[in-house]
């Protein structure tokens, strides 16, 4: 019986030591969560702008090659004309 007693004040005094801490540890949680959803929130952003960026890149890169091809092609069949 008094290993019993000797458990349960062992028991509650880690409960009474959890409840002292559980706050503490739930405000981390809070934080970190709170954080979490920040850096996703920043991470979708970050991929929008770099689609965009990429896109206007490959537009870009197919115009310039567009061009250079119509150039060289008019220059290579200028003297076929002739």
């Amino acid at each position: 019986m008094e290993t019993s007693y000797a458990v349960s004040g062992e028991v509650k005094a880690m409960s009474e030591s959890f409840a002292m801490v559980e706050p503490v540890i739930e405000g981390i949680s809070a934080a970190v969560n709170n954080l979490k959803a920040a850096a996703d929130q920043s991470r979708l952003e970050v991929g929008e702008a770099v689609q965009w960026q990429m896109a206007i890149a490959v537009l870009s890169i197919a115009f310039l090659v567009l061009g250079g091809g119509f150039f060289i092609g008019r220059s290579v069949s200028g003297p076929f004309r002739s």
